[in-house]
């Protein structure tokens, strides 16, 4: 067996334990200097889906209306036709916000290659798990440190 496939062996096992940490993966797609779809904005497509509103879902996610309407209009930018369109509110009622086929088919793609990549570095580095922390690591040794300490004084 090859150091490659011996190291393969042990991916896919530790893959599988249950004990293995996943590492998350933080995706963004960057289209061109300054042209970029993260996490962020598709949150912002999804809470727009799930609302109907720009607002309400600016609100949902803590941002301002305003930083919202920059992103969606950076979206809507972004690709060869509009992500959300937005229906102008008026007296005694409100306007909104709808996304569009190729707003679904960019959250979908986007949802898509983010669960592909997390599969894909949770298997990656199974058998290669980080150490613990420092901070971890120190408070293990106290605990011993004040075992050993009870142990002593109970034994005298």
């Amino acid at each position: 067996m090859s150091a490659n496939s011996s190291i393969a062996a042990r991916v896919l096992d530790a893959a599988e334990s249950p004990h293995v940490i996943r590492p998350g993966v933080r995706l963004r797609i960057d289209f061109a200097p300054g042209r970029a779809l993260g996490p962020g904005k598709v949150d912002l497509l999804e809470g727009i889906e799930r609302t109907g509103s720009l607002s309400a879902a600016a609100a949902a996610m803590d941002m301002s209306y305003k930083r919202a309407w920059l992103l969606l209009k950076s979206l809507n930018e972004l690709f060869d036709e509009p992500l959300v369109v937005m229906t102008k509110g008026g007296r005694g009622g409100g306007g909104g916000a709808a996304v569009s086929a190729r707003g679904r088919d960019i959250i979908a793609a986007f949802r898509f290659t983010e669960r592909t990549c997390a599969d894909a570095a949770g298997k990656a580095f199974a058998a290669l798990q980080p150490r613990r922390s420092r901070a971890r690591r120190k408070r293990g040794v106290k605990k011993l440190s004040l075992r050993a300490r009870r142990g002593h004084k109970a034994a005298s």
